[in-house]
């Protein structure tokens, strides 16, 4: 079962290096909020923002067996403002405030599971849903962030897919940008007119 991606939403509660970042984490259809205090967001990745977020996720999907932060196959973020998706090569290493000092606005924290996550006794996972061709013409909705909600109603052209991440790259019709999507967020237009 690979692991979908998950969504971290980062806004500072308080000025300079005391303060505090509220995070959104999702995987899977399960999200949970935190709030990270000065003390946890000089923790590594790992176990200020992966590991609760484990636990609760484990709990929600009703497993036996806890997932751990050893069966994560990759985490990766992208912000307001960013043009590309970010791997986070060591999530042990890296503390959330070294992953979050540049980063403003909304914050996607994209966790994949490695395949034989989690263990054998885990209810099955849904399908996911078939991708969509190349150049298909989309609307975007849905998107929550500040910079998103702007896009909502856009129309454009799908002009990649990275299966990795289950984003789409959409070429937006009114100014060129190419933007990326999760599925979720575009909607097939079929034959209409774009």
């Amino acid at each position: 079962m690979a692991g979908r991606q998950g969504a971290v939403d980062a806004e500072t509660t308080a000025g300079g290096q005391d303060a505090e970042r509220k995070v959104r984490v999702e995987c899977e259809g399960v999200m949970l909020k935190l709030t990270l205090s000065a003390k946890q967001m000089q923790k590594p990745i790992a176990e200020a923002i992966v590991r609760p977020f484990l636990k609760a996720y484990s709990k929600k999907k009703g497993l036996e067996k806890e997932v751990d932060v050893k069966d994560v196959a990759q985490v990766t973020v992208d912000s307001d403002g960013q043009t590309q998706l970010q791997v986070l090569n060591d999530i042990h290493i890296y503390t959330a405030a070294q992953c979050l000092e540049k980063l403003r606005g909304d914050v996607d924290f994209d966790v994949y599971l490695k395949r034989d996550a989690p263990p054998a006794s885990a209810p099955a996972t849904p399908k996911k849903p078939a991708t969509l061709p190349k150049d298909t013409r989309v609307l975007i909705h849905g998107l929550t962030s500040r910079a998103g909600e702007s896009l909502n109603g856009s129309e454009g052209r799908l002009t990649g897919f990275n299966p990795s991440t289950g984003r789409y790259e959409v070429t937006l019709k009114n100014d060129g940008r190419v933007v990326s999507c999760k599925m979720e967020n575009v909607m097939d237009l079929g034959q209409h007119q774009v």
